[in-house]
């Protein structure tokens, strides 16, 4: 094969030849020729003997016959002359005279001689004789011939002008002339090899010995150039045949090639539906190819569909419950046109009341095949209680069969994933089917863990959003209203601070479990962030609301909070009301005008419930509300990214470290902290950027230009007292730690100076560098900065004390100082947003350790978006 391959290549890459009839007619063109040309080879050796042995038959021949016709011309000579001698003996020599005139001369007796011939001819012819009684010289070269005849002891001499002879010894030798035959006369020719056709005819009359010579290269020539012409008439004769036949079966061939080729390349393409009917129908090779062709696109289609399927189902992200419906029913679909399934549904319960919370069907099931698969999986369910992992059962029916994949989402909630079949189905089907299955239960737990609070179990802030949605669109098409309850519960940081977390998230859960318990069975209860929930109430007044609201908030007040078996706590809560449309005409503002009647119900006392009046005006409050919520959206889909700014030692001019600094993505334009930041009330807003940025520094750090690098963060005192930063900041390798600088900006005070000092001394345990960011502004610096003196290892002194400090000599002065102090407590000092080369000039001389700003831009480093 390796032999074929290499011809192909040779005749693609070389000749330039892709056709594959026109291969066929070159390949058939030289074998052809290879073949003649050894029948060539092997008709020439076989023939030139044959034709050799022929030569020497005719060469046989023509001389036998030159030779006889020479011997009777001879003879009669001799006769002749011997007749003459006769005549001579007994009339004497005058009897000649009569004859004499047709001889050139005569001799008679010893020393007697006339006649115009050279004598030394004639002695030559009597010397050749031997004696012999008669005897006949032949001169070739100029044609006479000297007939001497013995007599009585006397030679007689008759010499004659014999041109005739010549004609009989010429060249013309008839079918062997060709070969290039010669005859010789006398001795045997010289330079005779063994191969030349050499015949031979003697005689003891004369001297005239024939020899017929026929030399082999003329043999082989002979035979070489007729052969040449005979196979060049066959090879062209050939040629015409088969540029002729190519004519007719190219068509023949290429047909079925070309259409091969043209649903192999669709293949290619990924269009898989193969129709070739006109091969698929032949009996030959090609019928057979184009079979196994159409038989593999169908196959091939069949696996790319259910790897398609499976994925997507792997691929999907689902927010909420309800955007899963029509990605589940997509792939029920696929599953039914991919299986031949009859139908197909998803069905999510709740087992203590069995309600439905989650129903899909394909587009074949109608309502009837609905309610069979829901029998038959209530038959069955009860197999499903104690499954850990998705698990599949088959259930035979009239009909056929029914594949139902188990599953569970949380100890409240079971499923099954259920397809109807008219027939068995193969292994390897199932196997798809439940891959396929398993995805889709994977995604609709994700999207129901996405939008389920894992501490409460009740839906959280993302299924809020989503359902003030859905119910306002119901609400402005039937002109309905509906209300929202925002619930925040009071001094809950007190909990947590005097008995941890564990009991904070005890109350929590039973606050939930409470409220849901006062609501209705058509309100739904939201736990929207820490300590806040919400109470999404359809189809009710404000007025409605706000009682449902009071209730709640009674029963809140009257319950007691147990956190260990003999002790237990009073816990109140704020409540903000508002109505859709009495409050707002925009759906989207409800959550908004809900949270500022939650603020002034906190700011008027607590333990409170507010609904707005009319005449409140909440525009401002409503715009920041939004501002925030845009942020919030920008963060969960991952639209922001960090710049890498310089920190530099001034001394040896190296990058020391960079610091971190947050950028959100919109209109795919990076955009800094504090265009937005002043606009921000919202702690979670700001925990959730601070704990992104740590997320971020573990990878960042991998990069090969931040090496042995230390890592500037910031992170607000915000984030750091609702304490869940420390969770992120615990999951930094140990081996990093020492290079990473946690900036606390006194821009903003703690609350609790306490507090925040155990916080200091806790970040410092798990290995951090502490930083003051801004250092000389916000709140009474000094006095401020003494608290946490011990814990600092670097400040950062406020810009405003470093711009222009080479012309300003009260900012040299303050930043020399600043400098003074922190060498008294061995801390080094940054000083921020150097801008010109005199500052940074001035900065030098005063020893201070570390600079950062503008005059170092060429060192930014910047991150691509999330």
């Amino acid at each position: 094969m390796e032999l074929f391959a290499r011809i192909n290549r040779f005749i693609e890459d070389r000749l330039n030849i892709k056709s594959y009839p026109i291969k066929v007619v070159l390949l058939f063109s030289v074998i052809t020729f290879v073949s003649m040309f050894l029948s060539f080879v092997i008709d020439v050796v076989y023939s030139t003997y044959e034709v050799k042995r022929e030569i020497q038959t005719a060469a046989e021949r023509a001389a036998k016959f030159r030779t006889l016709a020479i011997r009777n011309v001879i003879f009669a000579i001799l006769e002749t002359d011997s007749a003459l001698v006769k005549s001579v003996e007994e009339k004497g020599y005058s009897s000649l005279k009569p004859f004499i005139e047709g001889y050139l001369g005569c001799a008679y007796g010893e020393g007697f001689f006339f006649g115009s011939v050279d004598r030394e001819l004639v002695k030559e012819a009597v010397r050749s004789s031997g004696g012999k009684r008669t005897y006949f010289h032949l001169f070739r070269d100029i044609w006479l011939g000297v007939a001497v005849i013995e007599h009585k002891d006397k030679v007689y001499a008759f010499c004659h002008k014999v041109p005739y002879l010549e004609s009989i010894l010429s060249k013309r030798l008839g079918a062997i002339a060709k070969y290039g035959a010669e005859f010789y006369f006398g001795e045997r020719p010289r330079d005779i090899s063994e191969e030349d056709v050499v015949v031979s005819h003697e005689n003891n009359y004369s001297n005239a010995n024939m020899y017929v010579v026929v030399p082999f290269k003329n043999v082989l020539r002979a035979v070489v150039s007729d052969r040449v012409f005979l196979y060049m008439r066959l090879y062209f004769t050939f040629l015409v045949f088969l540029g002729l036949s190519y004519i007719l079966w190219a068509k023949l061939i290429s047909y079925p090639i070309t259409k091969l080729r043209e649903n192999i390349e669709k293949l290619e393409k990924g269009d898989y539906d193969v129709n070739v009917p006109e091969l698929i129908s032949a009996e030959d090779e090609f019928g057979v190819i184009g079979r196994l062709l159409k038989r593999f696109a169908e196959d091939t289609k069949g696996r790319l569909e259910r790897l398609e399927l499976i994925l997507e189902t792997s691929t999907k992200t689902i927010g909420s419950p309800e955007e899963a419906v029509p990605i589940v029913r997509y792939t029920l679909n696929g599953l039914d046109r991919i299986f031949g399934s009859l139908f197909s549904v998803f069905v999510v319960e709740e087992v203590d009341t069995g309600r439905v919370i989650f129903l899909v069907g394909s587009d074949k099931a109608g309502d009837e095949d609905v309610e069979r698969a829901l029998s038959v999986y209530r038959e069955k369910k009860g197999q499903a209680i104690a499954l850990e992992e998705p698990a599949c059962v088959r259930q035979q029916t009239d009909r056929g069969c029914m594949s139902m994949t188990f599953f569970k989402l949380d100890d409240r909630t079971y499923g099954a994933v259920i397809i109807a079949f008219d027939k068995e189905v193969d292994k390897l089907n199932e196997s798809y089917i439940r891959v396929i299955s398993q995805h889709m239960i994977g995604m609709v737990r994700l999207s129901y863990i996405a939008s389920m609070d894992p501490l409460t179990g009740i839906p959280n802030r993302r299924m809020l959003e989503h359902d003030i949605d859905y119910y306002g669109k119901i609400a402005k098409r039937y002109g309905k209203t509906f209300s929202l309850i925002m619930i925040d519960l009071d001094n809950f940081k007190h909990v947590n601070d005097t008995y941890g977390h564990a009991v904070g998230d005890q109350v929590l859960r039973k606050l939930a479990k409470l409220v849901k318990e006062k609501v209705r069975d058509t309100d739904t209860v939201y736990r929207y962030g820490g300590e806040e929930f919400a109470v999404l109430c359809p189809e009710t007044t404000k007025e409605g609301a706000y009682q449902l609201a009071e209730r709640i908030r009674e029963a809140v007040r009257d319950t007691k909070f147990w956190i260990e078996r003999d002790k237990y706590l009073y816990m109140t809560i704020s409540l903000g009301v508002a109505t859709f449309p009495e409050d707002t005409e925009n759906v989207e503002d409800l959550l908004a005008v809900a949270d500022i009647s939650l603020y002034r119900a906190k700011s008027e006392g607590k333990n409170k419930t507010v609904a707005l009046e009319p005449s409140f005006s909440k525009e401002m409050y409503v715009q920041r509300f939004h501002k925030e919520r845009e942020l919030f959206e920008l963060l969960d889909k991952g639209n922001y990214t960090h710049e890498f700014q310089p920190i530099m030692e001034l001394k040896s001019e190296e990058v020391f470290g960079y610091e971190l600094l947050f950028r959100l993505i919109k209109n795919e334009t990076p955009v800094p902290m504090g265009n937005f930041m002043n606009e921000v009330n919202d702690p979670v807003l700001i925990e959730a950027i601070d704990i992104s940025t740590v997320e971020s520094l573990i990878n960042y750090a991998k990069r090969e230009e931040l090496t042995n690098k230390c890592m500037f963060v910031n992170i607000s005192p915000r984030s750091i007292e609702r304490e869940q930063i420390f969770d992120k900041l615990k999951s930094v390798p140990r081996h990093l730690r020492s290079r990473v600088c946690v900036e606390i900006t006194e821009r903003e005070q703690f609350m609790n100076v306490s507090k925040a000092k155990e916080y200091f001394d806790y970040m410092k345990s798990l290995g951090y560098k502490v930083v003051m960011d801004d250092f000389g502004s916000g709140f009474s610096s000094i006095s401020y900065m003494r608290h946490f003196i011990k814990f600092l290892d670097i400040i950062k002194v406020d810009g405003s004390y470093v711009k222009n400090v080479s012309r300003d000599p009260y900012n040299r002065a303050i930043l020399s100082s600043i400098k003074t102090m922190a060498d008294k407590f061995s801390i080094d000092v940054v000083a921020e947003h150097i801008e010109t080369e005199r500052d940074l000039s001035v900065i030098k001389k005063m020893n201070i350790k570390f600079g950062q700003g503008y005059v170092f831009k060429n060192y930014i480093l910047k991150s691509s978006p999330k």
